[in-house]
């Protein structure tokens, strides 16, 4: 059966919360993560990514990955969003790996799975071997695949858009998501018509270039700094949408400033946005180590206004 493709709009990687408990200082923190992705189902976010780079894959066991899906799929369901999907992020370079890791997320609650190109042997990888792994990962995949391709944790990987146009003609390939801000490339993927024949989604990861990004056919964005002004994003993309392009330039400038913060600081810029604008706990606010450290007082000196003035927008929508 063919899988069918993510709908436009806009998504969000959330941040893996965490907080002091029986198992240490760096337990999950579930009901902080349900409570989070219901306020962003809440407030127009099509689905999250959970796991992704930005919700520290690399730093969960397999046993917490699940019962972080499980969790988050479980609370929503509760609370009535059960078309709110989940996308759980996969970043193995083994193919067996991989296949079993998108079979345990698919049983926890997961409905798309991000899987992260492999990258170990970046330098010695070609075009015709990436959309080998691929292939042989969607062959086998218990559900839908979107691409991640981020080549600042990917090792330099070079993935090309006739590899990624190669691939979206593959039934269980659905989407890419594009963490990089090379507009060329998404014109030359996203206007293909090769892709634009098949039923694939093309998302920016960066929604500092969200308004450029649309005019060269990018459909949707997983944009982080969503995870803490969600209405204004959302109002960026419908914008850019509309071809309003005078009055969506105004929010971009607002969301390209504000996302300075997770430019500089990754998932620890991310939660600080999240809990300035929500309220969490200062636990809430860190990564397990090496992402343990809270901004210093002059790296929140320095984004406060651009926080502050995407604040008041969100505020105002």
């Amino acid at each position: 059966m063919t899988a069918s493709a993510p709908a436009p709009g806009v998504y969000t990687p959330v941040p893996t919360f965490f907080k002091s408990g029986s198992k240490g200082k760096y337990e999950l923190d579930i009901d902080t993560q349900v409570k989070h992705a219901a306020f962003l189902a809440e407030n127009g976010i099509k689905g999250v990514v959970l796991l992704g780079s930005t919700g520290e894959m690399i730093h969960l066991t397999r046993e917490e990955r699940i019962e972080l899906i499980a969790g988050v799929k479980k609370g929503l369901t509760e609370l009535g969003h059960t078309k709110f999907e989940i996308y759980a992020g996969v970043a193995h370079n083994g193919i067996q790996d991989t296949i079993d890791e998108i079979e345990a997320v698919k049983k926890a609650g997961a409905t798309y799975a991000m899987a992260l190109a492999p990258n170990y042997f970046a330098p010695a990888s070609t075009q015709a071997s990436i959309i080998e792994w691929f292939t042989e990962v969607a062959n086998a995949s218990a559900l839908p695949i979107v691409i991640y391709y981020f080549p600042g944790v990917s090792n330099g990987l070079l993935i090309t858009p006739d590899t990624l146009a190669e691939l979206s003609a593959h039934p269980n390939i659905v989407g890419v998501k594009l963490s990089h801000g090379d507009l060329s490339h998404y014109a030359q993927l996203a206007l293909n018509p090769k892709v634009q024949a098949n039923d694939f989604t093309t998302f920016t990861g960066l929604g500092q270039v969200l308004l450029p990004a649309i005019s060269v056919g990018i459909s949707a964005t997983i944009d982080a700094i969503s995870s803490a002004y969600p209405k204004s994003v959302v109002k960026l993309f419908n914008l850019a949408l509309e071809g309003k392009t005078k009055e969506a330039q105004k929010i971009q400038y607002l969301v390209s400033r504000a996302e300075e913060i997770i430019v500089a600081k990754g998932p620890v810029g991310t939660k600080y946005a999240v809990a300035k604008a929500l309220g969490y706990s200062k636990q809430a606010q860190l990564g397990r180590p090496p992402l343990s450290e809270p901004l210093t007082t002059a790296q929140i000196e320095r984004f406060e206004p651009e926080l502050e003035a995407l604040a008041a927008l969100e505020k105002s929508l």
